[in-house]
């Protein structure tokens, strides 16, 4: 077993040897002006948590510990194959221009901070926060690769997300997430936790996927290009969800503030789906199959036409009082809606409607000549 001096600084730092030896860090400040290399011993900086300052790049094969202490880096960060064991120290990327490049090797940070106007690249493996990721400067590029965060995220500069995922899973308690205008690929939220939205709206261009614990909106808008897929809690707040994709989205298990449709490609339920404030039609059909879109009693339709109006079971919850609402309701070709109006309504509960493009069942027994109707009927269900 070995130990390194803080003093003086070094220009180049080599730890080698055998495997069963270690060589611990003194307290201080460990500043290499060069590179350092690890190949074949356990180096702990555990044990004093110096504050370690490279201005080159890290490159390890063996183990490494890193404590409580700061770890400051210019160059590049490659883990061939050693475990590195983050403790509670930070990480911190700070080269000035340029790229530097951050192949994991599969070890976990604690908290990790990217602070200069470069960029930092992930390679070669995904990357896993246990703490805080920090990107306050320069572009993190996570370059295709996923990323699990178990802290808070907070994004003050620019993430370029390409085509990985990026999993939230703390399991208790809030962890917060501010985009700082930057999109995401794929967003999952997979924890019991709560995942909070702050400061920024959200953006993701791929889907969106609430599997555990409480998604919580807190009042920022999201914007969705690919699918929405909810069985944990949605929190809206007083924000708004739109789904702009241009293929066609599913979504499933939420209730909303306000919805915006805008897919040309049209929006197909998975599940029941509430909106509590207003459900806008841009562009596209919302299909509900078996299941059925439900507007709060406070809730609003605004922008159905031809082309932008519910395909399926469309239902309306009221309360006492006069009433009227407007159920924009078609089929899969044509926007065919029913104007709706109570004088006084004694007891609340909903309506839902829904059409069909063809002869009523019950046609031959109606009296009517078939060959003299209309083809298509509405069918209108009360409850409450």
């Amino acid at each position: 077993n070995q130990t390194i001096s803080t003093t003086p600084s070094y220009q180049n730092l080599t730890c080698s040897g055998g495997t069963v030896n270690t060589k611990t860090v003194a307290s201080g400040t460990l500043s290499i002006a060069g590179n350092c290399n690890n190949s074949g011993e356990q180096v702990t900086l555990a044990t004093n948590n110096p504050t370690t300052n490279l201005s080159g790049s890290l490159t390890t094969t063996a183990n490494m510990s890193l404590g409580s202490g700061t770890f400051t880096i210019s160059g590049d960060w490659t883990n061939n194959g050693g475990t590195i064991t983050p403790g509670t120290s930070t990480v911190t990327f700070n080269k000035s221009s340029g790229t530097q490049t951050l192949n994991s090797g599969g070890s976990s940070f604690n908290n990790l901070t990217h602070s200069a106007a470069g960029t930092l690249q992930l390679t070669t493996n995904d990357l896993t926060v246990n703490g805080d990721m920090t990107n306050s400067a320069g572009t993190l590029d996570a370059n295709g690769k996923n990323i699990t965060e178990t802290g808070n995220w907070s994004n003050t500069a620019t993430f370029t997300a390409s085509t990985g995922t990026v999993t939230f899973n703390k399991s208790s308690g809030t962890q917060t997430l501010n985009s700082g205008g930057s999109s995401f690929n794929n967003l999952t939220h997979s924890a019991a936790g709560t995942l909070q939205l702050t400061t920024n709206d959200l953006t993701v261009s791929g889907s969106l996927t609430n599997s555990a614990g409480t998604l919580d909106a807190n009042g920022k808008d999201i914007s969705l290009a690919g699918n929405w897929s909810n069985s944990g809690t949605f929190t809206a707040g007083s924000g708004t969800v739109t789904l702009n994709g241009t293929g066609g989205q599913t979504m499933g298990g939420s209730t909303f503030n306000n919805l915006t449709i805008n897919d040309a490609a049209g929006v197909t339920l998975l599940t029941d789906e509430t909106i509590n404030g207003t459900l806008t039609f841009t562009a596209g059909k919302i299909t509900t199959g078996s299941n059925k879109v439900i507007i709060g009693s406070s809730g609003a339709v605004t922008g159905a036409g031809a082309g932008k109006y519910v395909y399926g079971n469309l239902q309306k919850d009221f309360g006492t009082g006069a009433q009227s609402f407007t159920f924009d309701i078609g089929d899969a070709s044509n926007y065919t809606l029913i104007a709706l109006s109570f004088g006084n309504i004694g007891t609340g509960g909903n309506i839902t409607a829904n059409t069909n493009g063809s002869e009523h069942p019950n046609i031959s027994t109606s009296g009517i000549n078939a060959n003299k109707s209309v083809n298509r009927y509405w069918t209108m269900t009360n409850s409450g």
